[in-house]
C-alpha cells in the first residue's frame, strides 16, 4: 500500500547547472520500495502547484549502521516545477505519494544485465545496480546524453561496480569538422567509448586524437577513402554516424563501400547528395558506394530524419553557395541549439520563419 508522507529535505546535491540530487527523510516510503519504482511528488504548501510529478526513485539512503532512512531523487531542470525542486534547501518539505509502479523483475538475477539510459533517464537504476551489487551480479550501464554535463553520476555508478559505456554527440561534431576541413575541440569524452569512430576516422587520414583530460581534438585534414566501413553493435562502427560519415566520403578522395546491415531506411534520405553534385550509387537499402572529392554545390535540402539531417547539415556547410535545409526541428530533437552552437563554431547561419 503507498504511503503519502510530508518529506523532510535533507540534502540538495547540484550537480551541474542542470541537474540536482534531493535527499528526503522518507523512511515508510525508502523501506517498501524495490529498484524500479517511483513517487509522486509536489511541494508542500498552500501556493504550491497542484497537480503531483512522478520521480523515480533513485537511491535509498541508509544511516551509519545501514538503517533505511529515505529516499533521494534525480531532478533535471526544464519547467516551473523542477526550477522549484533545483532551488530547494534542506529543511523544506515535499509530499511525496508512493512508492507506485512495478519494479523490475529479478534484479539480482546472477547472469549479466544490460541497462541504457541517456540524461535524466538514468534514475530508476541506481537502485536496480545496488542490487546487483549485493548479489554480486554483473550489470553494464549505456548512457547517452547531448554532451559531457549531461552525463551525471558516472562514478557514482562506477563506485557500485557498473562498467559504464557513455555515448554522447562528440562524435557528430568531431565528424562535422572533419566534413568541412575545420578543427574541433570536444571535451568530456572517454577514448575507448571513441575508438570504433576514431578508427575509422584514422583509416580515411582524418587528424584526430583523445588526449589528457577527456578531450577529442580533430585538426584540419585532407581524407582518404577506405575501401569498407560496415556498421556492428559496440565495439564495432555505430549505425547512427552511417549518415555523417557518408558525406565525409564524399570529401574523401576515393571509392568508398558503406554498408549499414542494421537499418533499411537510413541511408535513402541521402541520395539528395547527388542533387549537390556527390557522385554516388544506392546499391540496395543497406550498401552506398561512394566516389568521393569532389566538390558539392548548395540547395534545398529535405531533413527526413535526425541522423541524415545532422549530415546534410554537415554537407551544406561543406558545399559551395546557399542551402534552405528543412525543418529544422527534426534536427533539434538530437542536437539540442545546434544553430546557436554553429555559429559558435563560425558557421554562417540563419533561421527564417
Amino acid at each position: 500500500m503507498p504511503l503519502d508522507v510530508d518529506a523532510l529535505v535533507t540534502s540538495n546535491d547540484r550537480l551541474s547547472e542542470s541537474y540536482n540530487v534531493l535527499g528526503l527523510a522518507a523512511p515508510g516510503i525508502a523501506g517498501l520500495a524495490r529498484p524500479g519504482q517511483f513517487v509522486m511528488v509536489k511541494q508542500s504548501g498552500a501556493s504550491a502547484p497542484l497537480l503531483r510529478r512522478p520521480f523515480s526513485i533513485f537511491e535509498l539512503l541508509r544511516d551509519a549502521a545501514g538503517a533505511v532512512t529515505g529516499l533521494s531523487l534525480l531532478n533535471k531542470r526544464v519547467g516551473v516545477m523542477t526550477e522549484a525542486l533545483y532551488a530547494l534547501e534542506p529543511g523544506a518539505r515535499l509530499c511525496c505519494l508512493g512508492p507506485l509502479g512495478r519494479p523490475f523483475s529479478a534484479p539480482d538475477r546472477r547472469g549479466e544485465a544490460w541497462m541504457v539510459a541517456g540524461g535524466v533517464g538514468l534514475a530508476p537504476f541506481a537502485t536496480l545496480a545496488a542490487a546487483r551489487r549485493a548479489a554480486h551480479a554483473p550489470v553494464t550501464l549505456f548512457y547517452g546524453g547531448r554532451s559531457a554535463p549531461d552525463l551525471v553520476y558516472v562514478e557514482g555508478f562506477r563506485r557500485l561496480g557498473v562498467r559504464v559505456e557513455l555515448a554522447t554527440e562528440a562524435g557528430s561534431w568531431a565528424v562535422v569538422a572533419a566534413i568541412t576541413g575545420g578543427e574541433i575541440d570536444v571535451g568530456g569524452v572517454e577514448g575507448l567509448d571513441l575508438e570504433p569512430l576514431t578508427a575509422v576516422l584514422a583509416g580515411m587520414r582524418v587528424r584526430c586524437e583523445v588526449g589528457g583530460g577527456g578531450r577529442f581534438v580533430v585538426r584540419p585534414s585532407r581524407p582518404r577513402a577506405v575501401r569498407q566501413i560496415t556498421t556492428a553493435p559496440w565495439p564495432g562502427f555505430p549505425s547512427d554516424m552511417v549518415s555523417l560519415v557518408t558525406v565525409l566520403a564524399t570529401q574523401a578522395a576515393g571509392r568508398t563501400l558503406i554498408h549499414d546491415w542494421m537499418y533499411e531506411l537510413r541511408l535513402f534520405a541521402l541520395e539528395q547528395l547527388s542533387g549537390m553534385g556527390a557522385n554516388l550509387f544506392l546499391c540496395d537499402p543497406h550498401r552506398i558506394l561512394v566516389e568521393g572529392g569532389r566538390a558539392l554545390n548548395g540547395r534545398t535540402l529535405d531533413t527526413r530524419d535526425l541522423r541524415s539531417g545532422m549530415a546534410l547539415i554537415a554537407a551544406a556547410l561543406a558545399a559551395r553557395g546557399e542551402s534552405r535545409i528543412s525543418p529544422l526541428e527534426t534536427v533539434e530533437r538530437g542536437y539540442a541549439s545546434v544553430v546557436d552552437r554553429l555559429r559558435a563554431l563560425g558557421a554562417r547561419v540563419a533561421v527564417e520563419d
